[in-house]
């Protein structure tokens, strides 16, 4: 990976004072005149947590399922369904490519379920 120039003193010194008064990453970045990945490298070198990111490998959400929410054997038996359906002789293409989507679907949700 090809290294960007490095990063000044006064930069620095701006940009932890960004990061302690809460500024997004996007900002700092509008800021200092770079980019928000450079900005988010450099906090996680320095240590610092700055707003304004999204991990979405560990997202999480404080929403609430749905009451009437499939039960996994409920997809699972639409899934049954939609690859019992593709048997049939002479389906048209949209109607393949909507039974595909319905089974891509029924396994999304199972997995995150």
């Amino acid at each position: 990976m090809t290294k960007g120039k490095p990063w000044s003193r006064d930069q620095e010194k701006k940009l932890r004072g960004l990061v302690k008064a809460k500024v997004s990453s996007e900002a700092i970045a509008r800021e200092l005149g770079i980019s928000a990945g450079s900005v988010l490298q450099k906090t996680r070198r320095l240590g610092l947590e700055v707003v304004g990111y999204c991990d979405l490998q560990n997202t999480t959400t404080t929403r609430d399922l749905p009451k009437d929410f499939l039960t996994v054997e409920q997809v699972l038996l639409s899934l049954a369904r939609a690859v019992k359906s593709l048997e049939q002789v002479g389906l048209d293409r949209n109607e393949t490519l909507w039974l595909h989507s319905l089974i891509q679907g029924c396994r999304v949700y199972q997995e995150v379920r």
